[in-house]
């Protein structure tokens, strides 16, 4: 009998063990800081001319990053628009509330609409 208790007491630590080790597992990216690591969503396609991309960085559900290339729109209009959205959208605005740039309306009806695109890759409504 007394050989049974001291089983069920050595079984009984191995398993709380095991689980305390299966519980301490860190979370997050690889250099182990813990930090979540974003997961980035692309779209391409039209503003005033085609070769617009709008690329979103995503951590836990919210917009943590935007880049926008704009390289082959109008330089002194399209490719001045792009750097205020991709400001406003790394800020996680949503896409209605978005300020558009006035005389660029190609360009930023084209990054929204792509905008859009990412957000619903990323399961995130608008």
């Amino acid at each position: 009998m007394k050989r049974k208790n001291v089983m069920a007491v050595l079984l009984s630590l191995v398993m709380v063990f095991a689980l305390a080790a299966c519980g301490a597992a860190k979370q997050g990216n690889s250099d182990g800081s813990g930090a979540a690591k974003p997961t980035t969503y692309s779209a391409t396609g039209k503003g005033h001319d085609d070769g617009l991309k709008v690329s979103i960085d995503v951590v836990n559900g919210a917009v943590t990053g935007c880049t926008i290339d704009a390289s082959k729109e109008t330089p002194g209009v399209g490719g001045q628009a792009a750097p205020k959205l991709q400001e406003q959208i790394a800020a996680g605005t949503m896409p209605g509330d978005i300020d558009s740039v006035a005389g660029a309306t190609d360009t930023c009806n084209g990054i929204i609409a792509l905008y859009k695109d990412c957000l619903t890759q990323a399961g995130i409504k608008y």
